[in-house]
């Protein structure tokens, strides 16, 4: 039965996603906001672009759930494993550090967290193949948002590359260089985005 086989697995899956929830619910809500007191760089993006949180987190509730069933239990507990329990503790040790200044620290970490995305992404893209559209949705677009993938393009990386480009280009005012740049790769990223279409 799907539902008790990999129970273990499952359970912290469901206890790491908690965790994520509740750690950046904590990173908003909390005594000081820190995605509001952050370090400015050349590629911090306006604050709105952390709002792309919400539609993980609602993506995730849904791999939680689909976990359970005879096809999520082959990808989610058979293939992606235990690596969703570490990209939550990576992503979570990451926003801890962010929060608290430790900016050379959660840069490392944050490439550990992209390391772990792609390795997620990698499994469930090749070792599985997309049946329904539930798998296109709780899986592939939680993985990196690189869901509705085809030959052509992505339109879900390119969506999210576009919206990143242009809360950079919204934010960074002060050097033109960057400011236009960023501009000018959100367009490319809309031009690919229409060629997956």
């Amino acid at each position: 039965m799907p539902a008790t086989d990999g129970l273990v697995i499952k359970v912290v899956n469901i206890a790491a996603f908690l965790a994520l929830l509740g750690s950046n619910i904590y990173s908003v809500a909390g005594p000081t906001d820190i995605y509001k007191n952050v370090k400015d760089t050349y590629v911090t993006p306006s604050y709105y672009a952390n709002y792309i949180w919400s539609l993980i987190h609602f993506l995730l509730i849904g791999t939680m759930c689909y976990q359970f069933t005879e096809k999520g239990k082959t990808i989610i507990v058979d293939g992606v494993q235990w690596r969703f329990a570490l990209l939550a503790v990576l992503n979570f040790a990451y926003v801890w550090l962010w929060g608290h200044h430790w900016y050379i620290t959660s840069f490392i970490l944050s490439l550990l967290v992209s390391a772990t995305v792609s390795q997620i992404y990698y499994i469930i893209k090749t070792a599985h193949r997309r049946e329904t559209l539930a798998q296109e949705v709780f899986l592939e677009s939680t993985a990196v948002g690189y869901a509705w993938a085809s030959r052509e393009g992505d339109i879900a990386g390119a969506s999210v590359i576009a919206f990143s480009l242009f809360a950079i280009f919204i934010r960074q005012t002060h050097s033109k260089f960057i400011h236009w740049s960023a501009f000018a790769f959100f367009i490319l990223s809309l031009f690919n985005i229409i060629k997956s279409v």
